[in-house]
């Protein structure tokens, strides 16, 4: 029987299209459940958001997927927390190969963790760091939304910033449903070879 959780899947494409060119993963192919935890069952919005960039420095692309509606394991073995968000990396390789690694997750509920996802390098290391929105993301007991940045080295995700409003040199300040990093781009705005990112806040008020 098919269940809710294998409707969400993702179509990988290599171009130009020949016979045996593409890849469909379901999340139930991908995401398999713990002892006491189902990936599956919990990973809603899988492929919301998606972008790719050589985050281990091998010379691949990887590809990072977003569930900024899945929920997280809780405290105890049987619970969750509802809508923490989930950045699923899977390691490109030769051969038109894509392996999974791990997954990064929000730590609270409504973080939304995935809502948008870019890539850019940012510090100028030659190395692309991943920025991940999360549009509800709780700042000081206000839902204003978040960005974190996270880099891969020495072998795991290294988290190097989490942004808001309430950031210094960020405009604005928190308020509730603004949807801070609802929408993520990159690009050098200031021709300094830095990598900037322009982050989304789409109901930010004004005046």
């Amino acid at each position: 029987m098919r269940t809710l959780a294998t409707r969400f899947a993702l179509a990988l494409l290599f171009l130009p299209l020949h016979a045996h060119a593409a890849q469909v993963w379901e999340v139930a192919d991908n995401l398999a459940p713990g002892p006491s935890f189902s990936e599956v069952a919990h990973a809603r919005g899988f492929g919301g958001t998606l972008v790719s960039a050589d985050f281990d420095g091998d010379g691949d692309d990887d590809l990072a997927v977003a569930a900024p509606y899945a929920d997280s394991p809780g405290r105890s073995p049987d619970s969750s927390v509802y809508s923490a968000g989930m950045v699923r990396i899977f390691w490109g390789a030769p051969g038109r190969t894509l392996t999974q690694a791990i997954s990064l997750r929000g730590t609270n509920g409504f973080d939304d963790l995935g809502s948008a996802l870019a890539a850019g390098d940012f510090d100028g290391d030659g190395r692309p760091e991943l920025a991940i929105g999360g549009d509800s993301a709780n700042v000081n007991g206000l839902g204003g939304g978040k960005v974190w940045i996270e880099r891969y080295a020495a072998g795991s995700w290294q988290r190097v910033a989490t942004l808001d409003q309430d950031t210094p040199g960020v405009p604005g300040m928190t308020e509730p449903s603004d949807s801070f990093g609802a929408a993520l781009t990159v690009g050098d705005f200031d021709h300094d070879h830095f990598d900037d990112l322009a982050v989304g806040i789409p109901y930010e008020d004004w005046g």
